[in-house]
């Protein structure tokens, strides 16, 4: 009697290609099927959102979102590298609940070592294709992602979206798109207009002058995509890109189990000991202290947030009978005062420097622990404005049916 194989899921990788990873992308993908992709610049995390759009927008134009590694951009060296989507985030789980193929761009081209910058950006099989720009009516070019095009080998001509994609369709510096209107032009078969309705934007820099390509609809950013209820919908929880797509998007079993090794010794706990209910705290800093123009100091002051983490306290005891004094914080600042002020408040975090992370595992990964470690905890405070800090506690809420609160200038 024969082995029996288990039947392919239908929105497992290898449905959604031809086979294993070929050197021109062209080569790999279905005739049967369509697809997207995107790009996207500055940190970890608004990359992050950028690729949540891709893939929600996939999904409701019936294409198969093939994301991109991550590229360093702002906060991480370019000496890092590149980092492979799916080795950050568990695409098993949210292909299972979208019932689609989500790929990553090396499960369908061969790409240079993803880890040597010196060969991450230098491609040899570059691939000419037509791409649309969302970029605002008042720039001449299109947003800057060359180190991903050359990742990816992909010489891309552009052509802006149509204006009525716009959130605010007759404000010529509108950044903001809306997801249905996009869909609407990448429809298979049936767009609204043939793309080569659109005068080209810019042509590639081999001079190539091509339309958007619609077996890959590809885009230069999608950051600022909105359902059209309001922009920079990240935000809030109700964003249906976040609702359908974002809290589904766990991060990988092995980068949780290496967190919690980092967070047992950040509180001196012997390995493989369960962790102690947390209350965790992002504190942002850095690029901050220059973003404000009110006159008053950027930085929140320090006792707001231990304010905020004692009400937090306070609830997850009233409410859930929960008692918390182990709180694990999490903060870009280089001053040694302030962690002295950490130390001194009882609050715990995660040493870097000591724990020679960059040395041991890259430059990306102190970012990804901190947003992983941030991810344990029953309670959640974290800084207004920080996309750092806002699915930080989106994840602590949806993940671990927790409480957080973001503090505010203002608070």
């Amino acid at each position: 009697m024969g082995i029996s194989v288990p039947p392919t899921s239908p929105w497992e990788p290898s449905v959604a290609k031809q086979g294993s990873p070929t050197s021109y992308f062209r080569e790999n993908l279905r005739n049967d099927t369509f697809y997207i992709t995107s790009w996207a610049n500055a940190g970890l995390t608004n990359e992050f959102l950028s690729y949540i759009h891709l893939i929600y927008l996939g999904y409701i134009s019936n294409r198969v979102p093939i994301v991109p590694p991550f590229v360093p951009d702002e906060h991480i060296p370019w000496t890092a590298g590149s980092l492979q989507f799916g080795s950050v985030f568990n695409l098993t789980r949210v292909r299972s609940h979208l019932r689609l193929p989500v790929l990553d761009w090396s499960d369908v081209k061969t790409l240079p070592s993803l880890s040597s910058p010196e060969h991450s950006y230098l491609n040899p099989n570059v691939e000419a294709i037509g791409c649309w720009s969302t970029r605002v009516r008042t720039e001449p070019n299109p947003i800057n992602a060359q180190n991903t095009e050359r990742l990816l080998g992909l010489d891309v001509s552009y052509t802006r979206v149509p204006q009525f994609t716009r959130l605010y369709p007759h404000d010529a510096g509108d950044s903001n798109v809306v997801f249905h209107g996009l869909s609407a032009t990448i429809t298979p078969n049936h767009p609204f207009e043939s793309p080569e309705t659109y005068p080209l934007m810019s042509a590639s820099p081999s001079g190539s002058r091509l339309a958007p390509d619609e077996h890959l609809s590809c885009y230069d950013f999608l950051y600022y995509a909105t359902s059209g209820v309001s922009d920079l919908e990240w935000r809030f929880r109700w964003s249906p890109s976040w609702r359908q797509v974002g809290t589904h998007l766990h991060f990988t079993d092995d980068l949780v189990a290496l967190a919690r090794e980092y967070v047992r010794r950040a509180f001196g706990h012997p390995p493989n000991q369960p962790l102690p209910p947390l209350i965790t705290v992002h504190i942002r800093r850095g690029d901050f202290v220059n973003q404000c123009w009110d006159g008053r100091p950027c930085l929140i002051e320090t006792e707001k947030f231990a304010q905020a983490v004692a009400a937090i306290q306070q609830e997850l005891s009233d409410y859930k009978g929960i008692d918390v004094s182990h709180v694990l914080v999490s903060s870009d600042e280089t001053d040694p005062e302030f962690w002295k002020n950490m130390t001194a408040y009882g609050w715990n975090f995660i040493d870097h420097s000591k724990e020679m992370t960059s040395v041991r595992f890259g430059d990306w990964y102190p970012p990804l622990i901190d947003q992983v470690a941030l991810t344990f905890g029953a309670g959640f405070v974290g800084t207004d404005r920080s996309t750092f800090s806002a699915l930080a506690g989106w994840r602590t809420e949806d993940w671990n049916d927790g409480i957080s609160r973001l503090v505010t200038r203002e608070d």
